[in-house]
């Protein structure tokens, strides 16, 4: 195993022959496998590419320099990511305070994001665990045949009823990190037994435990503060309502959606996907895995294209729909025939009907929520007394919104539908001469197949 590093030697790997047809020759170069935001960022943060995005020192013409060039597409994929989850300015061309935090961070910058959030609301260590555990090697080990439905339960036991691969994930960390021994970081009998019980990688459990102290350092640096450590930063720690709403305000606008008696899940650009068998919410006894029964909205880390369909990963239920309306994209309000009534959007492409004195209550929390965000991450953490008052009070709203929609098991009735797909026609409003989808009459292009308005 250790052929090429110290010395000359040969390597050999046992794989199907399925999988040696579809080999590549040569295993391509980093840059054309991995995620470009947080190189995007790294190129501003060393003031490598100043410019603008299409100018001679911008970051593609800096990109272009490698031996192995990425894909021009992949470039501006990655800095529209960017701009979207408010990392970096679109006017300005410059990183925002929450860029400049992101690059000091080695997680997914949507997962860096969560983090972040999960500072402000009081769930710093679970959200820094969910980070790292969900942007290193999965812990869980493939079962035998013959093991298939304990370890179906063993993994449903770690969920905990949450329908939620996050928390799934951070239990499975947590207690690993419970049962073993303080020191030098030996993984204990009891570790041992704890993994092979919920059929567990030790080491990559262990790898997860030693990234987690990294990230703590990666935060200290760039001047906020320890999950590690308690504080104001972890008083609402373990709470499932908080962590998801951290998880929304990360992965937006991986968002996805299913009304009543579908079994398939709609995305933002109303893709029809499944979740992945990885997925604990994919499993037998898992609610999510059958039919919809009252509809549900769903958080996902990302969406790959299998051999018939796509798929999710990383899903997680989202109980209550606040979190959407406080923490994701942009929040828009139109008319509604109902008396008292008026529809609330996000994006365009999510719509909510709500009453008229809930929609100012909202308006009022969001703009403080941005604020609040915005301070903290440009001076350091640091926010005054009415803001940390003005948070807690949001968190207490979200508390009892989740625990609310839990006891009736359904996430909301006021759905209207997906970018003007449903629900009332307005003046103005537009049909998709290609679908013949209902769109809102600011959009330029049909939110489902992308045709041009004419």
């Amino acid at each position: 195993g250790r052929a090429g590093r110290c010395k000359a030697g040969v390597c050999f790997h046992l794989v199907s022959k399925r999988r040696f047809k579809v080999l590549r020759g040569f295993l391509e170069s980093e840059l054309l496998r991995t995620p470009l935001e947080s190189l995007c960022i790294l190129t501003k943060r060393l003031n490598l590419a100043p410019g603008p995005y299409e100018g001679v020192d911008g970051i593609p013409a800096f990109l272009a320099k490698a031996i192995d060039q990425p894909h021009e597409k992949s470039i501006a994929n990655a800095v529209e990511r960017l701009i979207e989850i408010g990392a970096c300015d679109d006017e300005k061309n410059q990183l925002t305070g929450l860029g400049w935090k992101l690059g000091g961070l080695s997680v997914d910058v949507r997962y860096g994001k969560a983090a972040i959030w999960g500072l402000i609301l009081g769930v710093s260590h679970s959200t820094t665990l969910i980070a790292v555990t969900s942007s290193t090697k999965d812990p869980f080990n493939l079962p035998r045949p013959h093991q298939k439905n304990a370890a179906e339960a063993a993994k449903l036991s770690l969920a905990a009823g949450s329908q939620s691969d996050q928390i799934c994930l951070l239990n499975a960390a947590s207690k690993f990190s419970n049962s073993k021994r303080t020191g030098r970081g030996n993984v204990t009998g009891n570790s041992h037994r704890f993994c092979n019980d919920h059929f567990l990688s030790a080491n990559a459990l262990q790898t997860v435990v030693d990234t987690v102290h990294t990230m703590s350092r990666e935060l200290t640096s760039v001047n906020l503060p320890s999950p590690l450590k308690a504080g104001h930063h972890t008083r609402n720690d373990g709470r499932e309502d908080l962590i998801a709403a951290c998880m929304c305000a990360g992965l937006y606008p991986n968002i996805l959606r299913r009304e009543a008696g579908e079994s398939n899940y709609s995305t933002a650009l109303n893709r029809k996907c499944k979740i992945h068998a990885s997925s604990v919410n994919a499993l037998g006894g898992s609610p999510l895995s059958r039919k919809s029964q009252t509809g549900e909205w769903l958080v996902y880390h990302e969406c790959i294209k299998g051999p018939n369909s796509f798929q999710v990963r990383g899903v997680a239920r989202i109980w209550d729909i606040l979190p959407i309306l406080i923490f994701c994209g942009t929040m828009g309000v139109r008319e509604c025939e109902d008396e008292g009534m008026q529809i609330v959007t996000v994006d365009e492409w999510i719509a909510f009907k709500m009453a008229e004195p809930e929609i100012e209550s909202l308006k009022k929390m969001r703009g403080k929520m941005d604020e609040v965000f915005i301070k903290f991450t440009e001076n350091n953490g640091k926010l005054s007394e009415g803001d940390w008052k003005a948070v807690d009070e949001v968190c207490s709203c979200l508390k009892q919104g989740y625990e609310k929609k839990r006891k009736e098991g359904a996430a909301a009735s006021v759905f209207v539908g997906n970018g003007g797909g449903g629900g009332d026609s307005k003046a103005g409003d537009w049909t998709c001469p290609k679908c013949r989808v209902n769109n809102f009459a600011s959009r330029q292009k049909c939110f489902k197949c992308n045709a041009a308005k004419r």
